[in-house]
């Protein structure tokens, strides 16, 4: 059985598209690939030890995620970890699904699928930005390119303070789509935040499969 995520389109105002050439598409292609791949290494380890917590699942998937994908460097394997906890949280403990373990009875976890097309989470480490152009982390090295941004956007991202940006694949191209504290809900100490705050946007990117069937052939590589 497989049931569809309830996910969005990147949100208007505060995504900006990336100007690339045909190297550059390809670049950012082949990291979206190998994000993906890691993904689904990396929640297949949690979905095994039931952990969804971003630390203790660093300690868990952290080295034999690095051992498999050497080529996707040390920053990318914390944020595709970081990516894994976000989905977690999101499907897992979501509290209108039959496997919540906060319900007296909850069913088996369901596997997931990270799709090729699912978001590459990006951070200080991997992503810089001065006036409209980028820096971004590929497996081949830096990429150099123009941003499209509006006057607002531009306004906020001198402004304030940047938690998270993601890089979403579209029909058109590539977008970085940006996420400022102000849009982030706030959250009891030592509490995650709402799964839609960080997981919607991963969702409709999600395979999710209920046992008793077989996790997908694609469980450990990149989802069709």
């Amino acid at each position: 059985m497989n049931i569809s995520g309830v996910g969005r389109q990147p949100v208007a105002g505060r995504v900006a598209a990336l100007r690339l050439d045909r190297e550059g598409q390809a670049r950012l292609l082949r990291l979206a690939t190998a994000f993906s791949r890691a993904c689904n290494f990396v929640v297949a380890i949690a979905r095994q030890h039931g952990c969804f917590s971003r630390v203790a699942l660093h300690h868990l998937a952290y080295r034999p995620l690095r051992e498999a994908q050497p080529e996707l460097g040390a920053q990318m394997a914390c944020n595709a970890i970081h990516a894994v906890c976000r989905a977690c949280i999101a499907v897992y403990l979501h509290p209108d699904y039959p496997w919540n373990p906060r319900l007296p009875e909850p069913a088996p976890l369901p596997h997931i699928a990270f799709s090729a097309r699912a978001p590459v989470y990006f951070d200080q480490h991997t992503l810089s930005l001065r006036g409209t152009r980028a820096s971004l982390y590929t497996l081949e090295g830096r990429l150099h390119c123009e941003l499209q941004l509006s006057a607002g956007l531009q306004q906020r991202l001198g402004a304030e303070r940047l938690v998270q940006t993601l890089l979403m694949a579209t029909d058109q191209g590539f977008v970085l789509e940006f996420c400022f504290e102000a849009n982030v809900p706030a959250r009891p100490r030592n509490r995650p935040r709402p799964a839609a705050s960080e997981g919607a946007a991963l969702a409709r990117h999600l395979q999710i499969v209920l046992p008793p069937e077989r996790p997908p052939a694609t469980a450990l590589g990149p989802a069709a």
